[in-house]
């Protein structure tokens, strides 16, 4: 406490593990792989509950669509801790914008393909 009387708010962020200044790049790196993740998780563990156990529904669809959500900002969390290489944001920046392409494609113009099919 004395450093961050002496030094100012700058010692502070030091003394404190740079809770002030977040890094910008490991802020986006986190972001980015919560944003790609949670889908993923959510439609492993949907499919995998559907084909492997035959269980469906409503309470179940809520329940996973909860935990995903949690699941990918749990990755968002930790990545903005965590080390990271260097190259992996501009990868996450490239997968996140196929991603976003891929939804608004098959959004209109859905493929002949299981998951795209209306359930009967």
């Amino acid at each position: 406490m004395e450093r961050m009387a002496a030094g100012g708010a700058g010692d502070a962020a030091a003394v404190y593990g740079c809770i002030l200044y977040a890094d910008g790049r490991k802020s986006w790196c986190g972001l980015l792989a919560g944003l790609l993740g949670a889908p993923l998780l959510l439609l492993g563990a949907y499919y995998t509950l559907l084909s492997g156990f035959a269980l469906y529904g409503l309470p179940l669809d809520l329940i996973l669509y909860a935990l995903a959500m949690a699941g990918g900002f749990g990755l968002a969390w930790h990545l903005q801790k965590a080390a990271s290489p260097a190259w992996l944001c501009g990868v996450l920046v490239i997968a996140a914008g196929i991603y976003g392409a891929a939804l608004a494609l098959f959004s209109f113009a859905p493929p002949d393909l299981p998951i795209f099919t209306p359930p009967v």
